[in-house]
């Protein structure tokens, strides 16, 4: 973004190499001790992002095709239909107040940037037809945030590297104009 002319502004609890990256891409970027939330934190809010959407939610959205076709279902959807975590209003009550917290502390500290870059998943894409790691992105979906998924390049296996553009909610627009400007400068052919 820096070779670009964006301005960069990196953000990290890692001093020095905040520092050095900022110096390695020159007047454009600076560096910001930036230490959003604590990891307990996050990790409860991640928690209640799992129960709201895939449990707690996921009940009422798959409940009447249980009932109508329970044979037809995966085994997990009828543990989610049939409750079988055993999640109360009272749960899903708290994990909407706990991600309704998240959203206003994320929008305020992201605001200030002009988009969030963070890695898609831990490493490349899985080969074949099966679901990669999402542990890099559910809070995202917590907060109800826009995202921009860009494959920056292969793995060892010559699969996509992706990386994640991200900002406050209702930016979305805004968020296009930034990943137009940068997909320049993306190269998704390199491989480490």
């Amino acid at each position: 973004m820096a070779r670009f002319d964006n301005k960069v502004v990196i953000g990290n609890v890692l001093d020095n190499q905040g520092q050095a990256l900022a110096a390695e891409l020159g007047p454009a970027a600076s560096f910001v001790r930036h230490d959003v939330t604590s990891e307990a934190d996050w990790a409860r809010a991640v928690e209640a992002a799992e129960k709201l959407d895939s449990r707690s939610e996921g009940r009422t959205a798959f409940l009447n095709l249980a009932r109508l076709y329970p044979h037809l279902l995966h085994e997990e959807f009828m543990r989610r239909a049939n409750n079988v975590g055993g999640f109360t209003r009272s749960d899903l009550m708290h994990a909407y107040d706990t991600a309704a917290t998240y959203r206003v502390r994320f929008d305020r500290i992201a605001g200030d940037f002009d988009a969030v870059l963070t890695l898609s998943a831990p490493g490349e894409a899985p080969e074949g037809r099966v679901q990669g790691d999402n542990s890099l992105n559910r809070d995202l979906t917590l907060l109800h945030v826009p995202c921009i998924n860009i494959p920056a390049g292969l793995g060892p296996n010559r699969m996509p590297i992706g990386l994640t553009l991200t900002g406050p909610r209702y930016r979305d627009r805004h968020l296009l104009t930034v990943a137009a400007g940068i997909a320049p400068a993306i190269d998704c052919d390199r491989v480490p």
